[in-house]
């Protein structure tokens, strides 16, 4: 695993493409992203507050299911850890991928609020 670079973006692309989301311009993706090649990606939204997103998580729908879970949370473990090192205090996570919400729950602890359909965590 490793930084996204721009030169990733058309394996990206594709990846969203098949799973019948719209492709991203380069313009769309923020500074800190991650990529395990072949497998998966996700991103760290950056705001104007202490606020952070973790958003457009992708895999490729041809890798195996077990390396896909695999490197999800391992970029996510990244992602929270340059969340911590840029000064960011707090992420949310807005998804509709059950896989995801499940895991952000059961294997990272993140905790969503009473009623609400997004996890919210404190960077330590």
């Amino acid at each position: 695993m490793r930084p996204f670079t721009l030169a990733d973006l058309a394996e990206v692309n594709s990846w969203w493409k098949a799973r019948k989301q719209p492709v991203r311009p380069a313009s769309y993706l923020p500074k800190y992203g991650y990529i395990q090649p072949g497998v998966a990606a996700g991103w760290l939204f950056r705001t104007d507050s202490c606020i952070g997103f973790l958003d457009d998580f992708v895999t490729n729908p041809k890798a195996p299911l077990m390396q896909r879970v695999m490197y999800l949370d391992g970029i996510t473990r990244n992602l929270v850890a340059t969340a911590k090192r840029v000064g960011i205090k707090a992420l949310v996570v807005y998804t509709g991928n059950e896989g995801i919400w499940r895991r952000l729950g059961k294997v990272h602890g993140w905790k969503t609020p009473e009623g609400k359909r997004f996890y919210a965590v404190r960077v330590p």
